[in-house]
Order: C-alpha cells, then structure tokens, then sequence
C-alpha cells in the first residue's frame, strides 16, 4: 500500500535556502550580463522570469546530484552491511 509522505518544517526550510541561493547565483549571472554586455539596468527587473527560470534549472540540477550522492551512499552502506556478515 501507499504509505504517507511527511515532509518536516526543517526540511521545507532547507528546501526554501537552497532554492533562494539558487535565485541569487541566477540574479548574480544577470548582474554579470547586464555589466559584460553593457546594456541597460533597467533589465534587472526585466528578466527576472529568466533569472527564476535558471534558479529553477539549478534547483533541479542540484536536485539530481544530490539523488546520484544519495543512491551512492545507500549503495556503498549495503555493499558495507554485507560484509560484516
């Protein structure tokens, strides 16, 4: 059967700084356009749907090597378990 999720204050907090630094590496980048291509600074407020989209992207990269680590460690603390046996 379907057992039930629970998600704990202290992870969604978590959850929420990761995706916030993922937010300002993404307004970081679109300083560092905005002043490399020299262009105006109004697009700050402009292409803050690109700068949340890349915090998006980030997140979800993240999210993926933070699984592959996760995978791995669960791996290597079976193959660990087995031979204590």
């Amino acid at each position: 059967m379907l057992e039930n999720i629970v998600i704990t204050p202290q992870r969604q907090k978590k959850e929420l700084i990761i995706f916030a630094i993922c937010f300002v590496i993404g307004f970081i980048l679109n300083v560092v356009s905005i002043i490399v291509f020299k262009t105006t600074w109004i697009e700050i407020f402009s292409q803050l749907g690109y700068v949340f989209a890349i915090a998006i992207s980030l997140y979800i990269l993240l999210l993926i090597v933070r699984v592959i680590i996760y995978m791995i460690k669960q791996l290597l603390h079976k193959k660990s378990n087995r031979e204590t046996l």
